[in-house]
């Protein structure tokens, strides 16, 4: 069953911003693949699936960065930080096209989120990593020369709903 916030699947609460700053969404999907693709059936969005979703998060990464095309940057955000602003989504994607070799990071508050300005090179290195690569964090010490960061005041980007708890406060802040 898809997690709801307020009635409303959140990987579709994560899709619509994208969509609205004109942006393709590719969806991985795993175990609850059916429910998010129903979830969204009438956006367009690309779906891959992960055949291997236990291998964790990471592996997810790396399937979605295989399914972009070769030579293309892209946004990314995970299902679980939904409701950023189409315009905080804008600016990242900005900043990634004025700096193509960059890493470009939002952050608010002083502390990082998503989505997250992944430039080309970075696409093509991450879907030909090891599966057991500790994820895309130890990318961000090992690459730390290379990011950017951009403020906003979009505290949205912060959001890291994993639990039902965190989707009720979610629900209860958003009254």
């Amino acid at each position: 069953q898809a997690r709801l916030l307020d009635g409303v699947p959140m990987a579709r609460r994560a899709a619509e911003p994208l969509l609205a700053a004109a942006h393709e969404v590719i969806v991985v999907i795993g175990a609850h693949g059916a429910q998010v693709k129903a979830a969204l059936h009438d956006l367009p969005c690309a779906f891959v699936v992960n055949p291997r979703p236990e291998d964790g998060m990471f592996s997810s990464v790396q399937i979605g960065c295989a399914a972009v095309p070769a030579g293309e940057a892209a946004l990314l955000c995970p299902c679980d930080c939904p409701g950023v602003q189409p315009q905080t989504i804008r600016l990242i994607a900005a900043r990634l096209a004025a700096e193509p070799r960059k890493i470009v990071i939002p952050q608010h508050g002083g502390r990082r989120g998503h989505p997250v300005g992944l430039p080309a090179w970075l696409i093509a290195y991450v879907a030909r990593l090891p599966p057991d690569t500790p994820g895309l964090r130890s990318l961000w010490q090992a690459f730390a020369d290379r990011i950017t960061l951009v403020d906003t005041q979009d505290a949205a980007i912060l959001r890291d709903l994993d639990t039902p708890e965190d989707a009720r406060r979610f629900c209860l802040a958003s009254k």
